[in-house]
C-alpha cells in the first residue's frame, strides 16, 4: 500500500525533471529589426546563456512597432530613446528603466554630420542658411547634432527660424542628396555613416564631436524598460532577465569573431560594420551605471535648452528599485 501511495509521487517528480522547460517563465521583448541588436540577443536565443527560470522570445520589427509598443505595453521589456522618456513620464506611463541598452562611444557616435567632400561647404558657418537633410527631425541622431550644434558651434538650431532648413526626406536618398546637391549635408543613419567614413572621395565629416564632447559625459541613448504591473507581479522574473542581458552582452564582447560571424550569416562587409559599431559608434551593454545617470541627465537638460521636453524627470524616480547600478 504504500509502495503504490509514493509511486503516483515519485512519476510526477520526474515527469517535472524530464521536462524542465516546463516551469521556465517567459520573458517577451522587442527590438528593432537590426543587425546590431539581433547580435546583442545572440548569446541568449542561441543557448551560449541559459537560464533554469527565464525564457526570451523576441521580436524584431521595425523602429515605429517598437515604439508603439511603449503604449500598448504587449512586451515585456521594450527599448526605448532616452530623449523620450521625459514624454513617457508626462504622459502617466507607469514605467521604470531597468537598464541601458546602448550607449554612446566616446568617439562621436550619432552625431556626425556628413557633406560632400569637394563641395563648397568646409565649416559650420559655411552651413549657415543651408540645408540639413534627414529622415526624421524626432530622432535621437538629429537631435544629437543639434545639441552638438548649439554647444561646440554657438548655432542656433531651432527647427523654424535657425541658422539652417531642416529637410526630411527618405533614408535611402540622403547620400544621392547630397552628392547631388539637393540638400548640403546629412545626418546618415549608422551604416550610412559607416559607408561614408570609409569613403572619403566622396563624403567629408564637417561636424566631427560627439555627445561626450559637448555634454561631459557619455550618454546612453537607448534605455531598456519595462512596466511598473509587470515588474511587481514578476520581480524575481526581472532580475533574472536582467542578468541574462548582462551576461548576452559579455559574451559577445568576449566572442566577437563567433557572435558577429553568425549574426551577419556569414557576410563579411556586416561583420566589418559591426565591429566598426561596437568600437566607434556604440556599446550594446545591458548593463546599468551611475555614469549613465549623469548621461540621461545632462541629455535632459540639453533637450530642454531645444525645447524638446518641457521637463526633465529626476533620474532616480524612473529607475526600477531592484535594478544592478554598477
Amino acid at each position: 500500500m504504500k509502495m503504490k501511495a509514493i509511486v503516483p509521487a515519485l512519476a510526477g517528480l520526474l515527469l517535472a525533471v524530464s521536462h524542465p522547460a516546463m516551469s521556465k517563465e517567459v520573458v517577451t521583448m522587442v527590438h528593432p529589426h537590426d543587425p546590431i541588436f539581433e547580435m546583442s540577443m545572440w548569446p541568449i536565443l542561441n543557448g551560449k546563456v541559459k537560464s533554469d527560470k527565464v525564457e526570451f522570445k523576441v521580436t524584431f520589427t521595425s523602429i515605429p512597432a517598437v515604439i508603439q509598443a511603449a503604449s500598448t505595453k504587449q512586451y515585456d521589456l521594450v527599448p526605448m530613446v532616452t530623449q523620450a522618456i521625459p514624454r513617457l513620464v508626462e504622459r502617466g506611463l507607469p514605467f521604470k528603466v531597468i537598464a541601458t541598452n546602448q550607449r554612446y562611444q566616446f568617439s562621436g557616435g550619432g552625431s556626425h554630420l556628413f557633406v560632400a567632400a569637394n563641395g563648397p561647404i568646409k565649416s559650420v558657418a559655411d552651413l549657415k542658411g543651408k540645408t540639413i537633410g534627414v529622415t526624421s527631425l524626432n530622432s535621437s541622431g538629429v537631435t544629437a547634432t543639434r545639441i552638438v550644434l548649439q554647444s561646440k558651434y554657438n548655432a542656433n538650431v531651432a527647427l523654424d527660424g535657425g541658422d539652417f532648413k531642416w529637410v526630411e526626406m527618405p533614408l535611402a536618398v540622403l547620400p544621392t542628396a547630397v552628392q547631388s546637391g539637393r540638400v548640403d549635408a546629412a545626418i546618415l543613419s549608422n551604416q550610412q555613416d559607416y559607408q561614408a567614413l570609409h569613403n572619403k572621395n566622396e563624403f567629408r565629416v564637417l561636424v566631427p564631436e560627439g555627445l561626450r564632447d559637448a555634454l561631459g559625459v557619455a550618454v546612453p541613448t537607448t534605455m531598456v524598460i519595462s512596466f511598473d504591473d509587470k515588474l511587481k507581479a514578476r520581480p524575481e522574473v526581472f532580475i533574472e532577465a536582467a542578468r541574462m542581458l548582462r551576461e548576452s552582452a559579455e559574451y559577445f564582447l568576449k566572442n566577437q569573431d563567433e557572435v558577429f560571424s553568425a549574426s551577419a550569416k556569414g557576410d563579411s562587409g556586416d561583420v566589418a560594420y559591426m565591429k566598426w559599431y561596437i568600437a566607434n559608434y556604440a556599446s550594446i551593454p545591458y548593463d546599468l551605471t551611475k555614469d549613465d545617470f549623469k548621461g540621461m541627465q545632462a541629455l535632459w537638460e540639453a533637450s530642454k535648452k531645444l525645447q524638446i521636453v518641457k521637463d526633465a524627470p529626476q533620474v532616480k524616480d524612473v529607475i526600477w528599485e531592484r535594478a544592478v547600478v554598477r
